[in-house]
């Protein structure tokens, strides 16, 4: 009887034991130092659920260029002028000024990949200045191709050119890194732009230092188109699932475009004027907004 008791006494601890060995769960093995029976589930990622994104940027930069003046000076409006010249002079008297100039920016783009994107965008910045005042003198003759009379004519002039560029750029950027919340990039970019030059010229012609003197104005507005390329690199800084904070650096080739104007003379006489902007190479810092709208 008592050697019954103690085995179903046993029994009974061991069923007890084995039920509850069955209800405690193992922790899986690739969660090291997990206590036995504690499950905590792997963090799933979060899948992008947004496929297009709107942009705004604005930025602060310089331009590295210059300007041209390829006008012919010496020309008088017939024999005998005062102002004829044996080899009319084309001058340079441009100074780029690298003054900061103001940007801003809007575009639409598209995820390619988790890596990989793609956006339109286009940019309008202020004014480029070129401009300043030159002096130089020529040997003044009575008529076209003649010997020198030994007079000569001494020109001052000034100058002044604006250049406000548009761009428009197709871009594509690789994160370096995964998407998250801190992703750096490059990009690269090719379009067009409009650059808009408009031009004012005042200058006056003296024989020998305060004889006879001539003057003559232009003023002009003209709108041309050159090819531009750029380069970016940046950081995408993700305030939410929809919104991202971008600082990013950008350099822009923009190509080179000539513009003419008619320049008259106070004594009847009219020139023609060229004026060659020279390629343009700009350096912008830019921060602005992305949103995922879908």
């Amino acid at each position: 009887m008592k050697l019954t008791k103690i085995v179903l006494i046993v029994a009974a601890a061991s069923c007890g034991a084995g039920s509850a060995l069955a209800q405690e769960s193992i922790g899986e093995p690739s969660y090291l130092g997990m206590k036995r029976g504690r499950y905590v589930p792997a963090p799933a990622p979060v899948p992008e659920t947004f496929n297009w994104y709107l942009r705004a940027d604005i930025g602060v930069g310089f331009t590295d260029g210059g300007a041209t003046d390829k006008g012919s000076y010496g020309n008088g409006p017939g024999a005998g002028s005062e102002f004829w010249s044996a080899t009319p002079s084309q001058i340079n008297w441009f100074d780029a000024k690298a003054d900061p100039f103001f940007q801003g920016g809007v575009g639409f783009g598209k995820y390619i990949s988790p890596r990989f994107r793609m956006d339109v965008t286009i940019d309008a910045k202020t004014a480029d200045k070129y401009g300043g005042s030159g002096t130089f003198t020529y040997d003044q003759v009575t008529m076209p191709g003649a010997v020198p009379t030994g007079g000569t004519v001494t020109v001052i002039g000034i100058d002044r050119v604006d250049v406000i560029d548009g761009v428009g750029l197709i871009n594509a950027y690789l994160d370096l890194v995964p998407r998250g919340r801190f992703t750096p990039y490059i990009g690269l970019g090719a379009g067009f732009a409009v650059r808009s030059v408009d031009r004012t010229h005042d200058s006056i012609e003296q024989v020998d230092g305060g004889g006879t003197a001539r003057g003559w104005t232009g003023s002009n507005r003209d709108t041309k188109f050159a090819p531009a390329v750029s380069a970016t690199a940046g950081i995408a800084w993700a305030l939410s699932p929809g919104t991202i904070f971008d600082v990013n650096y950008r350099y822009t080739y923009i190509g080179s475009v000539d513009t003419s104007m008619a320049i008259a003379a106070t004594d009847g006489s009219t020139v023609r004027s060229k004026i060659s902007i020279d390629e343009s190479h700009q350096h912008v810092i830019r921060a602005g907004l992305r949103w995922n709208i879908w």
